[in-house]
């Protein structure tokens, strides 16, 4: 009568050697997050100015004066992106209220609102300063790829099927 019990022990032992097995190769094989994060940065640190010289022809002198004045808009941004993150916390923050008047709410929309205008309104100045060391012939081809890139930021989020399911069975 032992034996029924003995096999179900030797299955059971035989399922966990493999998942260990199968941790520890994930681990062993699997890049770290953070060096996935880097160069994930270092990619889009360099390839605006990689596509600008690949796609649009920006010469060595244009690199550096577009380096100089992304330089100079991230000192800029900066503090208009830590405003924004301040004006939403204070807008969420509203959620743990019992009680929310619309006014309330509606003057942190629009402070998040007021914010956002300026953050575009920085970012299109940039962008238009940017394009005035291009050369009459790299204008079409530096219009198109600012355009391509902005298009591509905009499109919607596609969710992952497993995000879907999720918020499928909730309904």
């Amino acid at each position: 009568m032992s034996r029924p019990g003995n096999k179900n022990l030797l299955i059971i032992i035989a399922v966990l050697l493999l998942t260990n097995i199968g941790v520890l190769a994930y681990f062993l094989w699997y890049k770290n997050p953070s060096d996935k994060q880097e160069q994930h940065d270092n990619r889009n640190s360099n390839g605006i100015a990689d596509q600008l010289q690949k796609e649009v022809g920006f010469t060595p002198e244009q690199i550096a004066q577009y380096k100089q004045m992304k330089d100079k808009q991230r000192e800029t941004i900066r503090p208009m992106y830590d405003e924004m993150r301040k004006a939403k916390d204070s807008l969420f923050r509203l959620l743990k209220d019992s009680i929310i008047y619309d006014s309330v709410t509606s003057k942190a929309a629009d402070q998040i609102a007021e914010r956002q205008k300026m953050l575009d309104m920085q970012t299109f100045t940039y962008f238009r300063k940017v394009r005035t060391i291009c050369t009459p012939e790299q204008l079409p081809k530096y219009d198109s790829l600012i355009q391509g890139m902005f298009s591509r930021m905009n499109r919607p989020q596609r969710r992952s099927d497993s995000d879907s399911t999720k918020t499928d069975k909730k309904n």
